[in-house]
């Protein structure tokens, strides 16, 4: 496995680790649709909540900077389809863990509510 899929596969499971510890339930990790993946769905306070992990080795990176408008609709599709999919009732919520460092030295943030999806315009 190439070196930066370990680093992200390791940011990843101390997101998982992280989120537990604040009383989250994880319900799914890596869930795809299509060539779309979400890292980590979970459910906290009634929400389900789709999260985005970046990680990066440098301390001084800013990981959460990767989640650009772009990615962020993607991750609202794939969002979409699995409500749609599985009929959940519940609020839905967009969040970003960014960790930085490595296994010994590491920061992590958590951006709650990080995006709102576009309203669609209909003509």
């Amino acid at each position: 496995m190439a070196r930066h899929n370990n680093l992200g596969a390791w940011g990843e499971n101390l997101a998982c680790e992280y989120l537990v510890s604040k009383g989250y339930a994880i319900v799914s990790r890596n869930w795809h649709t299509g060539n779309i993946e979400v890292d980590i769905i979970a459910m906290h306070d009634n929400n389900i909540i789709f999260i985005e992990v970046k990680t990066r080795s440098e301390h001084d990176s800013r990981p959460e900077e990767a989640v650009d408008r772009h990615r962020q609709q993607r991750l609202i599709r794939a969002a979409d389809n699995y409500i749609n999919q599985y009929n959940i009732p519940h609020s839905v919520q967009f969040d970003v863990i960014a960790i930085s460092g490595n296994e010994h030295d590491y920061n992590i943030v958590h951006f709650e509510d990080a995006f709102y999806p576009r309203l669609r315009r209909h003509r």
